[in-house]
């Protein structure tokens, strides 16, 4: 059987890790053709030639099967293999991929690569293939013989599927689209942001768009239209997207020369408030959204967005597309920001809207003045844990502005430093081999885990308390 094999790293599958999988597999099954396609090399740039594209595409019509194979980058696909499939779409060349059988890849350290999953199987979905199922693999797997066997289980799986023209389900229905045009009545400006700074981000191209008027009538909400800012992610020179070459981890200096670190440094870096405005574009925002987003690791593993209160303007079916609101959420989250609101387009209501959007502008403001953030969920603990068991051992290496960051701000935190907890659940242990004692205190489990919160609330000096609540 023919598999084409679309390469969405941006390296050459020669010294990609993520091929390295690919390699071992070619050595596994030598009865069958693996053709690779270097997508993430040639669309760097985020351009490619049409006879590249088309030789591209004649590949993938005479393949048997698919495997779509990435890093993971910033929680989803790199930029160029976003790139690459909104060119599908654009190109009308859907039909290529109808009723191919596809499966993929990623290479990750599993932080978020349920979300680059999740966006692939709903673009094979969309694209009417046949997804079999995702491996997510670490580089050392190829060094553990029983995670090598589960690799090559996999793909004998997939090419079990293929040779037997087994069916599969769909997960995700065809997105709605809908033709409401968003009418925003004249506002009177009534929010005070003369001292606080807005920042809206967006990648807007029409100004007679939902998202256009949107954007206007947040910026029309402020008193201060001075002190309000857009940038549109077009004019900003980025080169290209990121490499994967890991150069920046020393001193999170860009091998590109051009506008981005620049750009990133003084306009997003920590502001006080921060708004994303985008349409969705298939099952995510714009290529050029992506190509920021993955620009950004430059910064490393360290949090760009702390304490800053940050909005989002969408403009498209956002209820339909789950993953993305999960990554919304996330990314505020992993940069330690705060999510004020998410305003759509999609209720097809332009007085909800404007007043939605009037509320998000005050309550910008307010939260800012307040410096609240909203405390972290599972979706920051767990994935700074992820980060921080790897720059605590062999990722100080490539990364060591990452491992001062995380030094510097104790965030190296196991063993656990609760030593008198930790004291007191081994003398636990120690007594609860007794039934007696195990009996007595099961009855009294609630009691003791409220116990601290009352004596605390017992001692609490309410006046004080305000005052000190004031003055912070």
């Amino acid at each position: 059987m023919k598999i084409a094999i679309i390469n969405g790293s941006p390296k050459h599958d020669k010294i990609s890790s993520t091929m390295a999988f690919i390699r071992y597999i070619e050595r596994m099954y030598p009865m069958h053709t693996f053709e690779i396609l270097n997508v993430g090399m040639k669309l760097v740039r985020m351009k490619i030639a049409d006879k590249s594209f088309m030789d591209i595409l004649n590949i993938i019509k005479n393949a048997d099967g698919v495997l779509w194979t990435f890093p993971v980058y910033t929680m989803l696909i790199p930029a160029q293999l976003k790139r690459f499939i909104e060119l599908i779409t654009e190109k009308g060349v859907d039909d290529f991929f109808t009723n191919k059988y596809a499966a993929v890849l990623s290479t990750s350290l599993n932080f978020y690569d349920h979300t680059a999953h999740n966006y692939m199987q709903a673009i094979c979905d969309d694209l009417n293939m046949k997804y079999v199922g995702f491996y997510s693999a670490k580089i050392d797997f190829l060094m553990d013989i029983k995670k090598r066997k589960n690799w090559y289980k996999f793909m004998a799986n997939f090419l079990f599927h293929i040779e037997n023209k087994l069916p599969v389900s769909k997960r995700y229905p065809p997105l709605i689209y809908s033709n409401f045009e968003y009418q925003p009545t004249a506002v009177n400006p009534t929010v005070d942001n003369s001292k606080t700074k807005v920042t809206i981000l967006t990648d807007v191209r029409d100004s007679s768009s939902n998202l256009a008027k949107m954007i206007s009538q947040l910026k029309n909400a402020f008193l201060d239209q001075s002190n309000v800012e857009i940038i549109n992610l077009y004019d900003i020179n980025i080169k290209g997207g990121c490499l994967g070459c890991i150069k920046c981890g020393f001193d999170n200096k860009c091998v590109y020369r051009d506008e981005y670190v620049t750009f990133f440094k003084e306009k997003i870096m920590n502001q006080p408030i921060m708004i994303y405005a985008a349409e969705t574009t298939d099952r995510f925002y714009s290529h050029r959204w992506k190509l920021y987003f993955d620009r950004i690791f430059h910064n490393g593993h360290t949090p760009s967005l702390r304490g800053t209160q940050m909005g989002y303007l969408i403009s498209g079916p956002l209820t339909q597309i789950p993953n993305l609101r999960q990554l919304i959420s996330a990314q505020t989250e992993c940069g330690q920001a705060n999510l004020v609101d998410v305003i759509t387009d999609e209720n097809e209501n332009s007085e909800l809207i404007d007043i939605s959007i009037q509320t998000m502008a005050s309550n910008l403001i307010r939260l800012s003045q307040l410096e609240y953030v909203t405390p972290p969920t599972f979706l920051e603990v767990g994935g700074f844990k992820v980060f921080r068991d790897l720059i605590y051992g062999i990722g100080r290496i490539p990364f060591p502005s990452d491992y001062k960051f995380f030094k510097d701000n104790d965030m190296f935190d196991f063993p656990s430093k609760e030593h008198t907890l930790i004291a007191i659940g081994r003398l636990s242990s120690i007594l609860f081999k007794f039934k007696k004692i195990r009996e007595k205190f099961r009855t009294k489990i609630g009691k003791v885990m409220i116990y601290q919160p009352e004596r605390m609330l017992k001692k609490l000096d309410v006046e004080k308390e305000k005052k000190f609540m004031i003055k912070a």
